[in-house]
């Protein structure tokens, strides 16, 4: 499911950045908005099925440093589309465009940022442990 969540969020920034310009919204924006609402959509599924919540700051702080990675994204995706749209791209081209090249950004912002961890093994160990432990507990409790 990790390799589904920037995907997901892709295709939920392109959706409502389509329907915000169709009904007549200006690219300055419907393109943040979009992008707002798919980050905010990518967080909650980043901290369900990709990265621990909570790995080094509380809850407060880790949404605090989220928004400001998505601040940042949020401006290189409006202005890569502007300078897209600009240069003669279709708006939705122009979005695909930006989504493609902010993605990067925003994994690696996430990642090393937001959700840092000392080592990717320590939290795959951390990870089979859960696994482990739930899968004893689903047997053990069916067992009469």
């Amino acid at each position: 499911m990790a390799a589904g969540v920037e995907p997901a969020s892709a295709l939920v920034n392109l959706w409502i950045f389509l329907l915000l310009y169709s009904i007549g919204m200006a690219i300055e924006i419907a393109a943040p908005a979009a992008f707002i609402v798919a980050a905010a959509a990518n967080y909650l599924l980043s901290v369900i099925f990709v990265f621990r919540h909570k790995a080094k700051w509380g809850t407060i702080l880790e949404i605090i440093i989220y928004c400001v990675v998505v601040l940042i994204g949020a401006t290189l995706d409006l202005v890569i589309t502007k300078s897209s749209v600009n240069l003669g791209s279709p708006p939705a081209i122009a979005k695909i465009i930006a989504t493609a090249l902010v993605l990067v950004f925003n994994f690696l912002g996430r990642r090393y940022l937001v959700f840092p961890l000392t080592g990717r093994g320590e939290w795959q160990q951390r990870r089979q442990r859960e696994w482990i432990s739930r899968a004893v507990t689903m047997i053990t409790s069916k067992v009469p």
